[in-house]
Order: structure tokens, then sequence, then C-alpha cells
């Protein structure tokens, strides 16, 4: 009897020891821990909010980056859409310049055709009226006075039905008197002189204001060289002078 008490109390001790060493080999929250604990949780926590407070204005940002994003590519697609266009404008303008220059060639050389074929076609009479031109006697007029320039581009005119050429006049001061001058001394050279001399008194008596008989002087140059007849004046037909 004495024998399972003392068992019985030695299984009662052991079961007390395994309780408390279960209780000391359990971990033990201290203050510190706990504290800490909340705190990391709830910086957890507050990180969280913070985020989802922020939500709507990051959304929104995103957002307005895809808009300018798509307006962006809106821009890119009309940029590329005109260039392409005007591309085909300038391509087509080239085309039409292009096409205007070889007509313009075309009617170029048409033209030079024809003048070569009318110089071809010129009379042979025509020619020759145009060679005798250049060889025919010339005859020069200088002037002052109340004259006008077209009474003396009729006299010019008038000299020119006859044998001879007669240039532009020339408005020239020298204190001149009316008359006529030859240089070449050869009968012939004076006798085309006198008939300039009839000519320009013909002129100015058919015009209303007529000149007394021009004398015909023969004039010597340097070393006898020769030169054209010319045809002095200072006279006045009532006209105001106008070159």
């Amino acid at each position: 009897m004495s024998a399972n008490i003392d068992e019985l109390l030695k299984i009662a001790t052991l079961e007390k020891l395994k309780r408390e060493t279960a209780v000391i080999a359990a971990p033990r929250w201290s203050f510190d821990m706990l504290t800490k604990s909340v705190i990391a949780v709830c910086g957890v926590a507050g990180a969280v909010f913070a985020v989802w407070l922020n939500m709507p204005k990051i959304l929104l940002e995103q957002v307005t980056v895809q808009r300018a994003l798509v307006a962006s590519e809106k821009e890119l697609v009309k940029q590329n859409s005109d260039y392409l266009q005007n591309r085909v404008t300038w391509n087509n303008e080239i085309a039409a310049k292009e096409a205007l220059l070889q007509l313009l060639k075309i009617e170029i050389q048409s033209l030079q055709d024809v003048a070569r074929k009318s110089m071809e076609q010129t009379p042979t009479t025509a020619r020759s009226a145009q060679q005798n031109d250049a060889v025919k006697p010339r005859v020069f007029v200088q002037f002052e006075g109340g004259i006008k320039r077209n009474t003396i581009d009729g006299l010019r005119a008038a000299i020119a039905i006859e044998e001879f050429v007669a240039p532009g006049a020339e408005r020239i001061s020298r204190g001149q008197s009316n008359e006529v001058r030859y240089f070449l001394n050869d009968p012939a050279e004076r006798g085309r002189a006198e008939r300039v001399g009839a000519l320009t008194e013909a002129y100015f008596k058919k015009v209303g204001c007529p000149l007394a008989a021009l004398p015909i002087k023969r004039m010597s140059l340097p070393g006898n060289k020769s030169a054209p007849i010319e045809v002095w004046l200072n006279h006045s037909c009532g006209e105001h002078s106008n070159g």
C-alpha cells in the first residue's frame, strides 16, 4: 500500500514538472515586442491606405498620359497624310511645268524653222535692196533753231527717196549757217552734194518755211580723208524745238 502511494506521488510530480517546463518553453510577448508589432502593422496599413487614397490621382495621370499619346499619334498620322498629299501635288506641278517647258521648246523650234524658211524664201530683189542700202551714199543732218525733230525726220525721208541713206539727225549748235558740205574731191561727189541741196530746198519750200539757196562747200580733212555729205541747218519754221 505504501509502495503504491509513492508511485502516485512520483507520477504527479512528473506531470507537474512537464506542465511547468511547457510554460517556460512557450514564447512570451513582452510589451516592447507588442508595441513594435503594432507599429509595424499600423505602418503597413498606413501605406496601403495612402496608396488607396492616391489611386484616383494615379489613374487620372495615366488617363491624361494615354490621351496625350493618342493625340500625338493622331497628329503624326495627319502630318504624314498632309506630307503625302503635298508630295502628290508637288509631283503634279513639276510634271505640268515640265510639259509646259516642252511645249515652249517645240514652239521656239517651230518659230526658228519659220524664220529660217522665211529667210530662205526672201526674194532676190529684196536682198538686193538691202545690199544697195548698205552701199548707198550717206547724208548726215546737223541742225539747230526752231525746228521740230519730226520736221527734220521728214527731210531725211525726202533725201532717202533718192539714191541716199540719211541716218538719225543730230541737234547741234556750232554757229553754223545753212549749207551742204562734201569732202571727196570728185566731180561726182559734188554733183551728189548739189542734189542733196536741191532736195533740202524743195522739202522746206513744201512744208512752208523755205530756205535761201544752199551753198555747196567742199571741206578738207587731214590726210585728204573722205567723209559722208553733211547738211548743216540753222533755220526756223516757227516751231518749238522738241529734240
